[in-house]
């Protein structure tokens, strides 16, 4: 529930969470008076929201609890290629910050949300350095341009007017920044 109203409003999540995670796995019920009792059988929040394992990428960890789709772990297999393909040409421009900072506002453009997540934006600016994280951004912003069916050989595109993109795209810039956003997972796929 906490995951579709920061979608739907525009809110963080982590900060919707911390003001409802101590209440979130209580159970409360309290039958009306006289009322004949029903039993309520519980069902979990993915599929309550309609979610499938692979847009559960922020919680995945070394537990095995989450098991994506074949489809999923191809799709991170070709991240992975791609990524090593990226990685060797990489290059620091002068402002990095400015160039992810770009990126960033020309998603939010397309889709009306960045899909940053905090944690990966803040580790960037630790690493802004470091070719790895911009070859990520570099990947991230080829995920954009393939709604666009372009190819600027720009590693990091300038924004353009704001369109909409359809909804596959949408789901892989949710899902990528859900990735590399989740450093166990991105070890496992990017091995860092």
């Amino acid at each position: 529930m906490v995951k579709a109203v920061a979608e739907t409003y525009g809110a963080d999540f982590w900060e919707l969470w911390g003001q409802v995670r101590d209440v979130a796995k209580k159970r409360l019920f309290v039958p009306e008076p006289n009322a004949r009792q029903k039993s309520v059988s519980n069902v979990s929040t993915a599929d309550f929201l309609n979610l499938t394992p692979d847009d559960l990428i922020p919680f995945w960890d070394w537990e095995g609890r989450i098991r994506f789709s074949e489809e999923q772990k191809e799709w991170f297999q070709e991240l992975r290629s791609r990524y090593d393909e990226i990685l060797p040409g990489s290059v620091i421009p002068e402002n990095p910050l400015f160039r992810v900072m770009d990126l960033m506002q020309a998603v939010e453009q397309k889709t009306g949300n960045p899909y940053t997540f905090y944690d990966f934006f803040t580790e960037t600016m630790g690493h802004l350095g470091d070719r790895r994280f911009l070859a990520l951004w570099s990947l991230y912003g080829e995920i954009l341009d393939s709604a666009e069916e372009k190819n600027t050989g720009n590693a990091f595109p300038v924004p353009w007017k704001s369109s909409s993109i359809d909804k596959e795209t949408m789901a892989k810039l949710k899902r990528y920044m859900a990735l590399v956003a989740n450093k166990k997972l991105r070890e496992e796929v990017f091995g860092f």
